[in-house]
């Protein structure tokens, strides 16, 4: 993947209305990886004042999304998971 074909990426990514809307920023996309950062602000809080799961794994499936469509083809997941770990 050259420069211009990262930056359009980063654009779509960017650009994404949902994305803007839950906070999310991407800031590297390179071919087969994603660094995406995400404001949480009382919009994607829980009632314990953190992070609500949704927004997690909102952030993630935007991560794989950029990561998954850096090599310049148009691609989806049909199925993926998230699971927690508990740690007391």
């Amino acid at each position: 993947m050259d420069q211009e074909e990262r930056e359009g990426v980063l654009a779509k990514i960017g650009g994404d209305p949902f994305g803007k809307f839950m906070g999310l920023t991407p800031l590297k996309i390179e071919e087969g990886y994603s660094l995406m950062a995400m404001t949480v602000g009382e919009n994607v809080s829980n009632f314990h004042g953190i992070a609500h799961g949704g927004a997690i794994f909102t952030l993630a499936d935007t991560a794989f999304a950029a990561a998954s469509n850096s090599y310049g083809i148009k691609a989806v997941v049909p199925s993926t998971s998230i699971s927690p770990i508990y740690r007391p």
